[in-house]
């Protein structure tokens, strides 16, 4: 870090993964100042605290002055302020905001993982213009939320948005000859398992193929490989069957994607196609657009949560 940019006003975003924890720290115009990546820590809870706690104290003694501080979680938060459902083991079951706040001796922001990237691509990124945007990663897992005029959009559980944990419809179990998958929520044939990284994996085998990662197998659908192709389509039925259900709720002016598979040029030349089959005839489909940011969205609408004016 330069000595020209070490200032007040610093804002830290901290976006925490099932493997890695990144630290953003960004001005006050939100310029990227520095990046740090480390492991996450998931078996122990006091080294999960220290490792969030170890990134804080790094920022702090380069910027020389204690920022704000924003966090993006791979959980829901419960009424009770208990982390659940979270692919990180250690932190289910803790009051998770409170002991980092506490940690911190500072003001904390947090918010899940979908709503630090649809508020980043809202205020700064690919939603920029619209008024309703809602952010759709598709990832690891699968989750969204949604920003109406840069402001996100809450519930009583926290848990809005959540169209992973949905059941698959019937029409596509059948249509596809799809298994009910168990999934990590506890639930069986939640739509992420079919669409997300490894749900097109999976449907790649389920297809006659053998074991390939997601972007290997979008390489063979692009070469035109049978059983990438058969895949491929499954996904995009079952992904733009689900993007609906959230129109039909939500009807968003512009939905955004993000996460490991948003960088499949394919989805925002077929999801259009596809969608409006599943709308009442007659009703004008939202954009379909990639991230403006990226990787880098979830850290940058971190620090935004974490600007107490915000």
């Amino acid at each position: 870090m330069t000595p020209n940019k070490i200032r007040e006003n610093m804002q830290y975003g901290i976006d925490i993964g099932g493997t890695k924890m990144e630290l953003g720290v960004f001005d006050a115009q939100l310029n990227t100042v520095a990046v740090q990546r480390i492991e996450t820590p998931t078996k122990d809870y006091d080294e999960f605290l220290g490792a969030i706690e170890f990134l804080i104290n790094e920022a702090d003694n380069q910027t020389k002055h204690p920022g704000s501080v924003g966090i993006g979680l791979p959980c829901i938060v419960n009424m009770d302020g208990k982390a659940v459902s979270s692919n990180i083991p250690c932190i289910n079951n803790k009051l998770l905001c409170n002991d980092i706040s506490d940690r911190l001796h500072r003001y904390v922001g947090f918010g899940n993982d979908s709503e630090t990237f649809a508020l980043s691509e809202a205020v700064y990124g690919a939603g920029r213009g619209y008024s309703k945007v809602l952010g759709v990663i598709v990832g690891t897992g699968v989750n969204s939320a949604l920003c109406e005029d840069g402001k996100l959009f809450s519930s009583r559980n926290r848990m809005a948005g959540e169209w992973g944990h949905a059941i698959i419809s019937a029409v596509h179990q059948q249509r596809y000859n799809l298994p009910l998958r168990e999934c990590g929520c506890g639930g069986i044939g939640c739509v992420e398992r079919y669409v997300s990284g490894k749900g097109l994996e999976w449907l790649y085998t389920h297809f006659g193929g053998s074991p390939l990662e997601a972007q290997k197998v979008v390489a063979a659908m692009r070469a035109g490989e049978e059983q990438a192709t058969r895949a491929f389509e499954c996904f995009l039925d079952i992904m733009a069957h689900g993007l609906a259900q959230l129109v039909l709720y939500y009807d968003p002016d512009v939905i955004v994607i993000g996460g490991g598979i948003s960088n499949v040029a394919e989805l925002y030349s077929e999801l259009p196609k596809r969608l409006p089959k599943y709308l009442f005839k007659g009703v004008k489909a939202p954009d379909i657009v990639a991230a403006e940011y990226g990787d880098s969205s979830g850290v940058r609408g971190a620090a935004i949560l974490g600007r107490r004016d915000d």
